[in-house]
């Protein structure tokens, strides 16, 4: 994946390809700077990037989902774009993007 932010270095950003039981794969981030894991209690409205997606694909955090849920066995966000479509990923499939900026 080649990253085309200035302010973000490749080697920071890495995925792992994971399969799902029926053998589909997905990816997954498996190295990232600290400061950019998702908190899903504080996760509403906030930029992400979702693994293996470009970095100019824009993304945001409609709902969290608990662990038990019904399509989500391990917990998840149900995730929006500009073009009010809806995408379903697990936690351990976004991260926050390198770009957004924290509220104060």
């Amino acid at each position: 994946m080649t990253l085309r932010l200035n302010h973000a270095r490749r080697k920071n950003y890495i995925t792992e390809e994971k399969e799902l039981k029926n053998g589909i794969p997905y990816l997954v981030w498996k190295k990232y700077p600290k400061n950019k894991k998702l908190d899903p209690e504080n996760a509403l409205g906030v930029r992400v990037w979702i693994a293996g997606e470009s970095p100019s694909s824009t993304w945001t955090v409609k709902e969290h989902r608990k662990p038990g849920t019904v399509g989500f066995k391990d917990g998840g966000f149900v995730l929006i774009d500009k073009f009010s479509n809806l995408t379903y990923v697990e936690y351990d499939e976004v991260i926050i993007h390198p770009s957004h900026k924290d509220k104060k």
